[in-house]
């Protein structure tokens, strides 16, 4: 009976050193630089050696579940070492690629501050995937990117197939974001000195436009140094015209309008304007108007045979109820928007840009300083992400009466003066 149980304790130690002799040669490659003891073929393998290599190998190993392999005791790094990264992939683009095969899924996902960010270094990409969404993320920024060359982009987007998109943003309810901006927009850009969007090619709004001032630039044909920039007329309605140069037949000229314009125009409200080319001529008269033909005439009864330039404009088709007063969308801040993001709007100094912030100033959403308005943004009901800005306090014997800026005061300690205090009350930035 003692002998058997010997021998059983052989076997266990046996089998046991060659599970441990296995494990650890099947791992050596992966830890040959660190791992405590390495074993060669015939050399005798004390148990001190197999428990510190078990032990070590226990503390570093990745761990299975079903069908996942997981590693929560440190960070781990693919061509690289890992400096402070829980995951660092170092080598040729593609450095991460994602992609999924049927259902509407995402190559990589990402959530928290930044969802996805990516930084730009030559010509390779911070993150690529190809599925529904090639790259997709939420948080404060579902996505984020940086460059750190001059011609280079944080986010680059490009495609070859027909009828899809570099780059994506889709607003879908307040308050988000499709890819920065300001609550209800699906793309918003900013620039403190050059241009917020800049675009080479054709570009299509499937909405309605708007704008500060709207105007085309072109060369200056005999300048080099200057070009030239028009300003787009403006009105309280969506005006249609066509004009052009007619002539008088024994007194009459009937003008058949084109197709083109006949289709865009509402058939009421069409105006015609005419100028006649003779001095000869008691004058002109449209005596028949709509958005097909106009029928010109000369006064009393006149048989004249000139020529005249004729000016027609409609009320565009579809577009006759439009309201040039509405609702303040544009010029009041974002729900998600900071006073100091909302101010950085309106602190540049060009036209466009003085003059929209002195129309905020003359309505009161702004102060006479530039800064906004707390006491207004509280009576129309809006409001901002932060609510206060850093304001200094006020101090006992501090004369309030030469303040030009109470909008954020705030009481370092009571005030003894009751006329320093209605002052602070009647202030209308309070």
């Amino acid at each position: 009976m003692k002998r058997k149980m010997e021998l059983w304790r052989k076997k266990r130690l046996f089998k046991y050193l060659l599970a441990s002799f296995i494990l650890a040669t099947s791992v050596v490659v992966v830890y040959a630089a660190t791992i405590p003891n390495t074993f060669t073929s015939g050399t005798a393998i004390s148990s001190s050696e197999v428990n510190e290599n078990f032990s070590y190998l226990v503390d570093r190993s990745w761990d299975i579940s079903g069908s996942d392999l997981y590693y929560n005791n440190g960070n781990v790094g693919i061509g690289s070492t890992p400096a402070g990264q829980k995951l660092l992939v170092v080598g040729t683009a593609p450095v991460i690629q994602g992609n999924v095969t049927g259902g509407s899924y995402y190559g990589i996902l990402g959530g928290s501050t930044y969802g996805v960010q990516g930084g730009y270094s030559g010509i390779t990409y911070g993150r690529l995937g190809t599925v529904d969404s090639g790259v997709w993320g939420s948080g404060t920024y579902g996505v984020s990117g940086e460059s750190d060359t001059s011609a280079g982009a944080g986010v680059y987007g490009s495609t070859d197939m027909a009828n899809s998109s570099g780059v994506f943003g889709e607003h879908l309810g307040s308050g988000n974001y499709g890819n920065l901006g300001t609550p209800d927009t699906g793309v918003y850009g900013y620039s403190n000195s050059g241009y917020a969007g800049y675009f080479v090619g054709n570009v299509h709004v499937g909405g309605t436009f708007t704008s500060s001032d709207k105007q085309f630039v072109q060369p200056h044909a005999d300048n080099p140094a200057k070009e030239i920039v028009y300003v787009s007329a403006e009105g309280p309605e969506a005006m249609v015209f066509q004009r052009g140069t007619s002539k008088l037949k024994h007194g009459i000229a009937v003008i058949e309008l084109p197709e083109y314009f006949s289709v865009v125009a509402a058939k009421e409200g069409v105006r015609v304007q005419v100028t006649s080319h003779s001095a000869d001529t008691h004058g002109l008269a449209v005596v028949e108007r709509s958005n097909e033909k106009i029928v010109v005439k000369e006064l009393k009864g006149g048989k004249g045979n000139f020529n005249f330039d004729y000016f027609v404009t409609a009320v565009r088709a579809g577009f006759e109820e439009h309201q040039p007063v509405v609702a303040n969308t544009h010029f009041k801040p974002g729900e998600n928007e900071t006073i100091a993001d909302f101010e950085k709007r309106y602190n540049k100094d060009d036209m466009s840009t003085k003059a929209m912030r002195d129309m905020l100033i003359s309505n009161g959403i702004l102060t006479n300083d530039g800064h906004i308005n707390m006491a207004m943004i509280n009576k129309m009901g809006w409001t901002v992400a932060d609510g206060k800005l850093n304001n200094p306090y006020i101090d006992d014997g501090l004369d309030i009466s030469k303040l030009t800026d109470l909008r954020f005061i705030r009481l370092k300690r009571t005030l003894s003066d009751e006329s320093q205090i209605s002052l602070i009350l009647k202030t209308p930035y309070l």
